[in-house]
């Protein structure tokens, strides 16, 4: 599992992002603890939650609802973007928001690499305190070496994503390096909130920024 938190000010309001994979709720020690995913959400307290490797009913955890069982342990609201069916159930992205969720759509990211598995960002709209929107993103990016897939994957969600002109923040594992040509290209349109809090993954001695939370141009990094 990792998890990374930055802030974004979004029209003039703060707001804190938590973005965490959290490898189908198996922790270190390779068991399933959702209650642990609770309670690194409830310490970290932020308004909005991207998850990644979320299962949803599937037999390896035991058909469990792992966003219904974070919704009641957090009172947050949420919605599961599958990228695929897996194991009986599904498999994909999650959101959690303090906020009300006004609008939801999961979009499927392309995957041509012959060792790529489909892949696909969930898109939630919420209200936030004084009635402005803003738009959220938890996406994970393909994991292999050849960076084509992840190119595809960044040039659809910009395609998609640009079309709005409510606020936009871009949070998940994207699976790449910071000098990356994914990373510049995201770069080119938004703000970088994590640029000053360093690599992220793996867990120990990370060399590297697997997971990034990017908020739009509107939006200042904090």
């Amino acid at each position: 599992m990792s998890a990374l938190t930055a802030n974004a000010q979004v029209q003039g309001q703060v707001i804190k992002v938590l973005t965490y994979n959290i490898h189908h709720a198996e922790n270190m020690n390779g068991k399933f603890d959702v209650q642990g995913i609770a309670a690194v959400i409830l310490a970290t307290n932020p308004d909005l939650v991207a998850l990644q490797e979320v299962d949803s009913a599937t037999l390896r955890i035991s058909k469990a609802d792992i966003l219904k069982e974070l919704a009641d342990a957090t009172g947050m609201y949420i919605y599961f973007g599958k990228a695929m069916d897996f194991d009986g159930g599904g498999y994909g992205n999650g959101v959690l928001s303090k906020y009300p969720i006004q609008q939801a759509q999961t979009l499927a990211l392309p995957s041509k690499g012959k060792d790529g598995e489909p892949r696909s960002a969930a898109i939630v709209t919420v209200q936030l305190p004084g009635d402005s929107l803003l738009r959220f993103a938890s996406a994970h990016l393909d994991h292999t070496e050849d960076p084509a897939d992840r190119l595809a994957q960044i040039q659809l969600l910009l395609q998609q994503l640009q079309r709005s002109s409510v606020p936009l923040i871009i949070a998940g594992d994207l699976n790449a390096l910071p000098s990356s040509k994914e990373i510049t290209q995201l770069k080119a349109h938004f703000t970088d909130a994590t640029e000053k809090l360093g690599p992220t993954g793996p867990q120990t001695s990370p060399p590297r920024n697997w997971i990034m939370c990017c908020s739009p141009e509107k939006a200042a990094g904090m």
